[in-house]
């Protein structure tokens, strides 16, 4: 049933006078209850002034009703299903009751004026709320499990409490105001694709009670123009888009966290756009904030500022995350981003934390530092393009994809300790080393740039080197340096290739002003296209082999460009060197020189095509020439302490070759067949000699001095041999083609010859004894 108001009376809504059954009818009607619908009109346009709680079926207020409808002390209860329509030419004043409704539309939108004073609106159920962008309510209560929809722009002056779900159109705002406070409950929910506003609020207002469990999984959450002392409580804000704005023309604003945990699960905005003032974001409570969206600072006018605290800031997003501080220094950072998506930091002034990331971390601008001892795992690409980047004392960072720390402006390595673990590149600049590098077993990492690496290089997969390498300490592992078109240098007194049956196959490896004691070189397998040794400084250089066996595929040379002098110290460790391409000596300026104190290993020419050795006549070990094919040609004269030609083929070039104990030739080696292959050399044999079968037809003199005993067997020749002056060379089986002086031509001896001295490696006395 109906009623209608007449208020022909007074104002007294409880007098049965002042309604009546239909519009502008007769008087009389009982005062309504829950079961009427009442209807203000302009039949009945007279002013109507609560005396009491009042309950209706639903409430609607004309456009025809210009008068007054006041609920002063008391309270409005709406039958459940029952709506609120206030659409009149007058004022509705709410007072300081409370509207109570469920399941129904609460509409004020086209009320003229409406006067919320410090009035209630209570929604339950399912229902809707259309506020005018002009009526505030005062405060607004959606109970639990209530979901109340708004279709309007909504402000609220006084509290706010969601222990519902308060769903917020698109193109729509959920306005808190003024003094204005919030309450989400454990079961509270604000959504939709609208606006959640905080606007200028003042001191002590703002989101009070955050309980865990509720959610603003809203379009946006806007703090806008915020009092300094306004308030959000730590929570989960699942909003798109999280602002904290200032748009006052005459006012400083700035956002304080409070204590305790916040998580933003997508983009935040910081944003001033008035010149001369400031918007901060206060974090000197210390909050721990999580942010998994981006970050934007913008500062269109005036200034934008981070204040921070000893909290924790954790980036953890499950996609692409870009983080622009504007410069500004924040709080500790954590990555943490174990699914995917990658992280660039725009314009950072931050500390990393220990954290974990499945994507890549690009750093473009900003002042990025790393807590002592954490640990940083980054699944993707670690990029620094600009500004400063920290890695940290003892810090360890893994990294899954490429390096590229080239474009930073300042890097600080500390003591840092990078793995790389993929198919990568590192990119980077000689002056933006690493301090401690790792290559994972089966990573294969290739440079650009020149790189360096300043303590030490853990090495199990392989380092390709593009351009050239710097390494300044001990590298280890069993991995493979080297495949590439680059050079490696190895400096400093740190340095060193110590790696356990590890391969060097580097275009240049350089060792580079060697001190004295420092083993450089440990017993790997040199594949090198040229292996250096250097003194480019002003002082004295030492160079010393280990103790054991080295293998240099390609050449090596001895080379010193200063005034001072390089010492190749073999004496300290007796280390057997086999080389199988050229040995260089070079001193290449006046003054500079090399030299070479010989140990007691075997230095063994056994390379498979040609060699070229030009030691200039310094003094070296026992040498071996073993080769499978090719020639070694001699570049000078040649001095060892014994000869041993197990085979090959040697050309002297027309050089001296000087051995203090005993030669030895081998049937399978031999000399070049060229004709002036032995022409004017020399052999100087303090020792004893045996030759077997070699071919020695020179076309010109050359000398063959023995001090000690002299034999040759097998079926050998030989020509132009002056052995005048030393000992006569017995020649068994041999063929005499004329110009030999001092030789012995014997017929072949039948069986086995026993001869009286064999030749074998020789140590220390290099005294002869049977093979």
């Amino acid at each position: 049933m109906a009623r209608y108001w007449l208020g022909t009376t007074d104002t007294d809504p409880s007098k049965v006078a002042n309604w009546s059954t239909s519009t502008g009818g007769a008087g009389g009607a009982s005062v309504p209850d829950s079961a009427q619908d009442v209807t203000f009109d302009a039949n009945g346009d007279n002013a109507c002034t609560f005396v009491g709680n009042m309950e209706f079926a639903s409430l609607d207020v004309e456009a025809g009703y210009t008068a007054k409808l006041d609920m002063a002390t008391h309270n409005l209860t709406i039958t459940d299903g029952g709506d609120v329509t206030l659409a009149g030419g007058g004022e509705f004043d709410a007072g300081t009751g409370t509207i109570v409704m469920s399941n129904g539309t609460f509409d004020n939108d086209s009320q003229t004026t409406y006067t919320d004073a410090s009035s209630k609106l209570v929604m339950g159920g399912t229902g809707t709320l259309a506020s005018g962008g002009t009526k505030d309510l005062w405060s607004l209560t959606i109970t639990e499990g209530a979901v109340i929809t708004f279709q309007g722009h909504t402000d609220v002056n006084g509290v706010l409490t969601v222990d519902g779900t308060a769903s917020v159109n698109v193109s729509r705002n959920l306005n808190l105001k003024g003094a204005g406070t919030m309450y989400i409950g454990s079961a509270g929910l604000v959504t939709g694709l609208g606006s959640l506003i905080f606007n200028s609020l003042g001191a002590g207002a703002g989101l009070i009670t955050f309980t865990s469990g509720g959610r603003i999984t809203i379009g946006t959450f806007e703090v806008l123009r915020p009092n300094p002392a306004v308030v959000v409580a730590p929570g989960t804000f699942e909003a798109t888009t999280v602002k904290f704005t200032n748009t006052s023309p005459t006012l400083d604003r700035a956002m304080t966290f409070s204590a305790g945990a916040y998580v933003f699960t997508n983009d935040i905005m910081v944003t001033n756009t008035q010149a001369g003032r400031k918007m901060t974001l206060d974090n000197s409570a210390n909050a721990d904030i999580t942010i998994q969206g981006d970050v934007t600072w913008t500062a269109s006018a005036g200034t934008a500022e981070y204040v921070a605290g000893s909290g924790t800031m954790t980036l953890s997003g499950t996609g692409d995350q870009d983080i622009d501080f504007g410069g500004e220094a924040t709080d500790d950072l954590e990555i943490i981003k174990p699914v995917s998506g990658d992280i660039t930091m725009v314009d950072v002034d931050l500390t990393l934390l220990s954290s974990s990331m499945a994507g890549g971390l690009t750093i473009t601008a900003g002042d990025v530092d790393t807590a002592a001892s954490a640990t940083i795992g980054i699944g993707s690409d670690l990029i620094a393009e600009n500004g400063t980047f920290d890695l940290g004392d003892g810090t360890t960072w893994t990294v899954g994809g490429h390096l590229d720390n080239e474009s930073v402006t300042t890097f600080v390595d500390g003591t840092s300790t990078m793995i790389l673990t993929g198919t990568a590149t590192w990119t980077t600049v000689y002056a933006n080393c690493l301090y401690n590098l790792e290559i994972s077993d089966g990573a294969v990492i290739t440079t650009s740039g020149a790189a360096q690496v300043a303590n030490s290089l853990a090495l199990d997969g392989t380092l390709t080197v593009g351009s050239t390498a710097y390494l300044l300490g001990a590298t280890t592992g069993t991995g493979t340096l080297g495949g590439g078109s680059g050079n490696v240098i190895l400096t400093g007194a740190s340095a060193g290739l110590n790696m356990v049956g590890g391969t060097v196959a580097v275009a240049t490896l350089t060792v580079s002003n060697p001190s004295a004691g420092v083993a450089y070189l440990g017993l790997n397998t040199y594949a090198s296209a040229l292996v250096k040794i250097t003194n480019v400084g002003s002082g004295a250089a030492v160079f010393t082999f280990s103790s054991g066996a080295y293998v240099f595929a390609g050449n090596v040379e001895y080379e010193n460009t200063t005034g001072g002098t390089l010492t190749i110290a073999n004496d300290t460790n007796d280390p057997d060197l086999a080389y199988q391409g050229d040995v260089v000596w070079d001193d290449q300026v006046g003054g500079a020189s090399i030299t070479y104190t010989r140990g007691l290993g075997d230095t063994t020419f056994s390379g498979a095509a040609a060699q070229s050795v030009d030691m200039e006549d310094q003094a070296i070990e026992h040498t071996v020439i073993d080769k499978s094919a090719g020639t070694l040609t001699l570049g000078e004269d040649y001095t060892c302490l014994a000869f041993t030609g197990t085979a090959g083929t040697l050309d002297p070039n027309g050089k001296t070759v000087t051995i203090t104990n005993n030669a030895w030739w081998g049937s399978r080696f031999d000399f070049s067949t060229d004709a002036d292959a032995l022409n004017g050399c020399a052999w100087v044999i303090g020792g004893n000699f045996q030759g077997n079968a070699q071919s020695m037809r020179a076309t010109a003199a050359w000398d063959l001095q023995v001090t000690g005993t002299a034999v040759v067997s097998g079926a050998g020749d030989v020509a132009y041999s002056d052995a005048s002056g030393f000992t006569e060379i017995t020649a068994y089986g041999w063929t005499d083609n004329n110009n030999n002086t001092n030789w012995d031509f014997l017929p072949a001896q039948s069986g086995i010859i026993h001869l009286p001295l064999q030749f074998r490696r020789q140590r220390q006395a290099m005294t002869a004894y049977p093979n």
